[in-house]
């Protein structure tokens, strides 16, 4: 977090040192007009080398997020029929048939005892999904 945040002020305090670059012309200061100078107009510097290199190291950020497993439909399949399961959203032992609704959630296969069931197990899986709770998948 420090280093974040310390990265973060390196970037404010190089943006401020060379300046926001908005133009005399730019819509922000049509209203601002002044008195024209005599003075030519200086060239603006290039930050040397070595400061770009260290701004382009330090402001470089990666942040990992983990994908988190989906919930994917299930089909019962002829070797599944008559497997003893448990819903594990309600607790209720069943004994998986046909019509039995199902759902695959990290390479593992969870029942349900009813319609209400799926939807909720779908809205926090990682709640629900307990090694008792499911069935490894039988081989196709």
């Amino acid at each position: 977090m420090k280093k974040v945040f310390v990265t973060g002020l390196v970037i404010a305090g190089l943006i401020a040192a060379w300046g926001c670059g908005k133009s005399e012309d730019s819509p922000a200061n049509r209203g601002n007009k002044t008195a024209p100078t005599t003075e030519a107009p200086k060239a603006e510097q290039p930050a040397p080398p070595a400061a770009k290199a260290t701004a382009t190291a330090t402001a470089t950020v990666e942040v990992k997020a983990e994908a988190k497993p989906a919930v994917l439909p299930h089909v019962i399949t002829d070797a599944e029929v008559g497997l003893k399961a448990k819903c594990p959203v309600m607790g209720t032992d069943i004994t998986v048939d046909k019509n039995t609704l199902s759902a695959e959630y990290n390479g593992k296969v969870y029942y349900f005892c009813c319609a209400g069931c799926p939807e909720e197990f779908t809205k926090t899986p990682e709640k629900f999904a307990t090694p008792a709770a499911s069935t490894t998948p039988p081989a196709k």
